[in-house]
């Protein structure tokens, strides 16, 4: 049955609704370029436009039988395009072996019934066999791997190929019937019904591809949404979104949920000064005034306050974030309470083991500090038994000395003990401008008497010009001691194999660039080169058993690194040791 409509212009109307649909795809494409699969259904209907259009001007070409080939081939690739990007849609690979597969298959025999068998019906059903099996893959795939989101889309596209099927079937079917098949512009009822459904299917089509790609970035989008808030609320460490010039917050996390004790929904809509977060609301726009001048901030030490007034110690993160209704703040906060409670309690540790080490080093110089106080003590005892018996015999002039010698001896005495307490005292964290050189001759004041006796002779060198730097007097005098302490001691080891060993200490200070520095070196016993790595680690020492705690050294370079300074050592067993201190000048 011949319908009265012109086949040629339904193709050409077909050709027109493809090219609407490359303008309405790429439209898209552009505006949504995240989504790749347009730029698939883009090529898809530019060779659906050319396959049609050929069939239309090969009439009146010489090119005829190289059109017709054409024309049909570029309608198989325009099904493999759609097919592909239906399939990435999906995020499935397509296989590339089975399409080019399909395509030998269709053009091998294709040729042949156009350049050895001129057959039009088995060309006719050539192309429709290979069309319904690229059609029903796609409804396969759609029908497969739909989601809940685009379930609806994607029955609507397979029901849409479905009908194309079932028209292409029915023109197999009268092709085969009829008896003469010369002319595929008749305007049979085949024909016209599948072209006709042809020129509509690129509207149905396109709308519907729109619509599923749209529900699948929502879907994403949602599912995107709730990973980030997943993710979001992991985070142990509270976390704010607020709206930077309002300070309004529109999204917390559980940690602030959990640390603050506030609930999310007493949060969101009030602003952190509201909340009363801040303990101090300056220190808040202090953060903010650095996030708009400097740009993301990090480790902002502040205080804060939970809801039941508790204080926390953390350090706030903050950054901008730019959305289309404005901008925000995203800060987090580590909570470092325990870090700072840790803190000082490891201070307060650290001091009393300072002050422990000093007074180990006193009870060190015990013997020597009780001679130096002894050895006063009979000459004040024995003039004062002279004196009484001058006063006797009233011989003024022998009495006047015998008061110098008490003075002299009293003022020893006085010079020791000060000495000792001086030491003694604990220290502060305070610094101030210490004179290197005048604490090295106090030190010496309160040391020299005891080391002459043990036959230990003391040289100085004060050559350095600036001998002033900031740090800690009470601190620097423990070193001093402790280096001085330790040359006593390595001298006396020496002389245990040598009785008669004269021990030599040597003070030398000079300047070193924008440095002051301090060697101390005796000609002791030396240290042995396997401990001189570890020689500043807590617990080493090179005493024997019970005469050395092994901090003191340790503790000497924990202090000289408080002040940014530097001490090393060099040694040789059996020849001497000799360290080296550098201050940053005052």
């Amino acid at each position: 049955m011949n319908l009265n409509i012109d086949v040629r212009t339904l193709i050409i109307f077909v050709g027109i609704n493809n090219l609407i649909r490359i303008i309405i795809l790429s439209l898209h494409y552009y505006i949504n370029k995240t989504s790749k699969v347009f730029g698939w259904w883009i090529i898809s209907s530019l060779f659906t436009m050319m396959g049609y259009l050929s069939l239309v001007i090969r009439d009146n070409s010489s090119l005829l039988k190289i059109l017709i080939l054409v024309g049909n081939v570029f309608l198989i690739l325009a099904a493999f395009f759609l097919y592909i990007g239906i399939l990435r849609f999906f995020n499935k690979q397509e296989n590339r072996s089975l399409l080019a597969t399909i395509m030998a298959a269709f053009i091998l025999p294709f040729s042949y019934y156009i350049f050895i068998d001129d057959n039009i019906a088995a060309r006719i059903m050539l192309i429709s066999f290979f069309s319904i099996i690229l059609l029903w893959m796609m409804i396969h795939c759609l029908w497969v791997n739909k989601t809940k989101a685009t379930r609806l889309t994607a029955n609507f596209t397979a029901m849409i190929l479905f009908i194309y099927v079932l028209l292409t079937i029915y023109r197999v079917i009268t092709t085969i019937n009829s008896a003469s098949f010369t002319n595929m512009f008749i305007p049979s009822a085949s024909n016209v019904l599948l072209f006709l459904f042809s020129s509509i299917e690129p509207i149905f089509i396109t709308l519907s591809l729109i619509l599923m790609v749209n529900q699948k970035l929502t879907e994403d989008n949602k599912d995107n949404t709730e990973m980030i808030e997943k993710i979001f609320n992991t985070s142990p460490d509270p976390t704010v979104v607020a709206h930077l010039e309002s300070d309004q917050i529109i999204m917390v996390n559980d940690g602030l949920t959990k640390i603050y004790g506030i609930k999310r929904e007493e949060a969101i809509g009030k602003t952190t000064k509201e909340l009363h977060l801040w303990k101090n609301s300056d220190d808040y726009q202090a953060m903010i005034t650095m996030l708009k001048e400097k740009g993301p901030c990090e480790n902002f030490e502040s205080e804060f306050l939970t809801k039941d007034g508790k204080q926390i110690i953390g350090l706030a993160s903050a950054k901008l974030m730019h959305l289309h209704n404005g901008e925000y703040v995203v800060a987090s906060l580590r909570n470092i309470t325990k870090l700072k409670n840790y803190e000082k309690e490891r201070s307060e540790i650290q001091a009393k083991l300072f002050y422990t080490e000093k007074l180990a080093a006193i009870g060190t110089l015990a013997a020597g500090v009780a001679h130096e106080i002894n050895n006063p003590l009979t000459i004040i005892i024995g003039n004062a038994d002279i004196i009484e018996n001058r006063y006797r015999l009233l011989d003024e002039n022998s009495s006047i000395k015998s008061f110098h010698a008490i003075q002299n001896a009293i003022e020893r005495i006085t010079a020791v003990i000060n000495g000792l307490r001086a030491y003694a005292i604990p220290d502060s964290d305070q610094t101030e401008k210490v004179n290197i050189h005048e604490l090295i001759k106090e030190t010496l004041h309160f040391l020299e008497g005891i080391y002459r006796r043990d036959n230990m002779a003391i040289e100085t060198q004060l050559t350095a010009s600036n001998h002033f730097v900031q740090a800690n007097k009470g601190k620097i005098h423990q070193v001093l001691l402790n280096l001085l302490v330790n040359a006593k001691d390595a001298i006396e080891d020496k002389r245990s194999k040598e009785p008669t060993y004269a021990g030599r200490i040597k003070i030398i200070t000079a300047d070193s660039n924008e440095h002051l520095q301090i060697e101390i070196s005796d000609n002791g016993s030396g240290i042995s080169p396997d401990i001189i790595p570890r020689l500043f680690d807590p617990f080493v020492t090179t005493k024997s058993p019970g005469k050395g705690t092994g901090l003191g050294l340790s503790i000497c370079q924990t202090i000289i690194k408080s002040f940014s300074g530097t001490i090393s050592v060099n040694s040789e067993k059996g020849v001497g040791t000799s360290f080296e201190i550098l201050l940053p000048k005052s």
